[in-house]
């Protein structure tokens, strides 16, 4: 594997902790507790992260078995991929695409976590499949900007974490104030 690749999954890795870290001192009450109508629980976000990964690892698997026939991405992909990560970099909110929008009521906080551990070892098991020639072809589609390679990829899970982080570091440390 490429050490910028690894370098990617090791931020990965050391977003989930600090991610899990936030959820340390709050009972699971509170972590399924909404701050607002229409606002995700601390546990909502969870599991919105962790199927979006899901999302992308099946993206990945579904690459992986078409080895051949994946075609090269260009400067389109390029772009849109910057667009993406600048919005998530950004303040401002927008909503999750459909297929990531749908999160239970109640969230089994634990079970998710360990949910999350299988996905990214097998993330991790995903990329050191993808050969480097591949590592430039689309092998992940996005649902609103399509076919992104496997960098823009990571790149976009390690934005989107941080996008969320942002968001549950204020809701847990308004939780813990409470």
């Amino acid at each position: 594997m490429n050490k910028d690749i690894n370098e990617k999954l090791e931020t990965l890795e050391n977003q989930k902790l600090k991610f899990l870290k936030c959820f340390e001192l709050i009972s699971d009450e509170k972590l399924n507790t909404q701050p607002a109508k229409d606002k995700w629980s601390l546990a909502q976000i969870l599991y919105h992260i962790v199927k979006a990964e899901q999302g992308t690892l099946l993206s990945f698997m579904n690459s992986i078995r078409n080895g051949n026939n994946l075609n090269k991405v260009g400067s389109k992909a390029f772009i849109k991929s910057k667009f993406l990560n600048l919005a998530l970099k950004s303040n401002l909110k927008f909503k999750a695409p459909p297929v990531a929008q749908k999160v239970p009521d109640n969230v089994n906080v634990k079970e998710i976590s360990n949910k999350w551990d299988e996905i990214r070892k097998d993330i991790k098991n995903a990329c050191l499949k993808i050969p480097e020639e591949n590592y430039n072809k689309g092998i992940f589609k996005h649902p609103y900007i399509g076919l992104i390679n496997l960098e823009q990829s990571l790149n976009f899970l390690i934005n989107h974490i941080n996008h969320h982080l942002q968001q549950v570091e204020k809701i847990s440390c308004q939780l813990n104030q409470n």
